[in-house]
């Protein structure tokens, strides 16, 4: 079976690793444009050894936001960039990938630390919140139009639309946010649904929710519950959890040659553009 830190390859697409960064809503955008925030947040995770660097829930439409900070990927101004961020993502040698989202019946929110519920008009509420029905995700919350056949169809090209840009962008991966059924919380909690999912379906599946260290990730990969773990809040409090893992696990991993001196003996080391090969040492 492989293991965490071995390859995994999807049609023409090869992650050096199985370790793979979540998405993690940011709430940082104006307009849905990203920023320096974005390229720090996403850099730091692919300087750290991650496979695959997922962006956050990013919007298809303005009204499909969470809240007015978020991510999105509607409108073609948005595209440069997002292009910036993934030529540095891929020159660390990870892949860089974009999560497609439309919130439903949880648009025109607050932000996390900002309150709860809906937003007033004067913070940027939006009239227009679509769902399924004409049912409000709790009672603080806007109450969504239900969609009609026409406002499925203008939806389903805002997918598309927002897969070409994220293309255009240099994204590889594109990931569908397909919302979720509530379920029991505890560590490793979805691994089991990945493994019958991979059985059953006999496709590639990864697993995420409450994974935190290394020995627990190794095994949902080497007993093959899962092609790949992804990470989210643990990234969040040690963007370099991969080259943490990997000493632990005593696996190879690409260390990014700036940090060689902290890198183990063996570890292979990233060169940067144009410079010279290095022999990885410890010491300061």
């Amino acid at each position: 079976m492989p293991h965490l830190f071995d390859p995994l390859t999807i049609r023409s697409q090869t992650f050096a690793n199985r370790v793979f960064v979540s998405p993690m809503c940011e709430y940082s955008s104006d307009d849905g444009f990203a920023n320096d925030w974005h390229l720090v947040h996403l850099g730091d995770r692919a300087v750290g050894g991650a496979g695959l660097v997922l962006t956050e829930a990013t919007a298809v439409t303005a009204e499909g936001r969470i809240s007015p900070q978020d991510l999105g990927i509607w409108k073609d101004g948005h595209v440069d960039f997002l292009s910036r961020i993934v030529r540095f993502v891929h020159q660390q040698g990870s892949v860089a990938g974009m999560q497609l989202a439309h919130a439903g019946r949880k648009a025109s929110t607050y932000r996390p630390w900002s309150g709860s519920g809906t937003i007033p008009a004067t913070e940027g509420r939006w009239s227009e919140v679509l769902a399924p029905s004409a049912v409000a995700f709790a009672d603080n919350y806007p109450l969504p139009q239900a969609l009609s056949l026409d406002g499925i169809a203008r939806l389903t090209r805002a997918f598309t639309a927002a897969a070409r840009r994220a293309h255009e962008a240099g994204f590889r991966v594109i990931e569908l946010h397909a919302a979720h059924a509530q379920i029991p919380v505890g560590p490793g909690y979805q691994a089991p649904f990945a493994e019958r999912i991979r059985r059953e379906a006999d496709i590639l599946t990864g697993a995420v929710g409450l994974i935190t260290e290394p020995p627990q990730a190794e095994p949902i990969v080497a007993s093959g519950q899962a092609d790949a773990v992804l990470l989210a809040c643990e990234l969040l409090r040690d963007p370099y959890f991969p080259l943490r893992a990997a000493r632990e696990l005593e696996q190879e991993i690409t260390w990014p040659a700036q940090y060689w001196r902290a890198g183990p003996k063996s570890a292979t080391v990233r060169r940067p553009i144009g410079s010279r090969p290095v022999s990885p040492r410890p010491g300061g």
